[in-house]
């Protein structure tokens, strides 16, 4: 998300962002500056330690710091954001003022959901981590499958699932 006069990449220099600190925003907001061909002395970043929840994730610094001009964060913590973008790189889509400077619907490759373990616990547990992966996958496929039952004739188990991601991620 960003102020309002942001409207750019390329506005981005001189700006103030937050940012969590060591999270997969990192490389996104990296790429977002390689696209307007700027570096991060370009920037000021204000760390934030959590992602989401707290007062120290970005969402929540950004609301507090009218100081900060963008934020980046996971969708969750901002209420009433709109549909993923179907914009261009560097167009405006707003959430309730806040225009959505870039997102992953642009930068899709940016921001990757890996699981990693170290060399000697999958040699030691080959069978475990493929089991892990492969439940991964068929969740993700449930899930799919779920969303598309909703959509067509409404889910129970799709809407128990929302409620637990709600009780997770909080209900706003």
């Amino acid at each position: 998300m960003a102020r309002p006069h942001i409207k750019t990449v390329a506005n981005l220099k001189g700006a103030t962002v937050v940012l969590q600190q060591g999270g997969p925003h990192v490389g996104l907001l990296d790429d977002v500056l390689k696209t307007a061909k700027l570096g991060w002395s370009d920037i000021n970043v204000i760390w934030a330690r959590d992602l989401t929840g707290t007062p120290q994730s970005p969402a929540e610094q950004f609301r507090a710091n009218p100081k900060s001009t963008p934020a980046s964060s996971s969708r969750p913590t901002w209420p009433a954001s709109p549909a993923p973008h179907r914009h261009r790189l560097g167009r405006r889509g707003h959430s309730q003022g806040r225009p959505v400077l870039v997102s992953t619907a642009e930068l899709s490759r940016s921001i990757a959901d890996v699981y990693v373990c170290r060399k000697d616990f999958f040699t030691a547990n080959a069978d475990l981590v493929t089991k892990f992966a492969a439940g991964y996958l068929k969740a993700c496929e449930e899930v799919i499958e779920l969303k598309k039952q909703y959509e067509g004739k409404g889910s129970p188990k799709y809407m128990e699932l929302l409620k637990l991601t709600q009780s997770i991620y909080g209900k706003k």
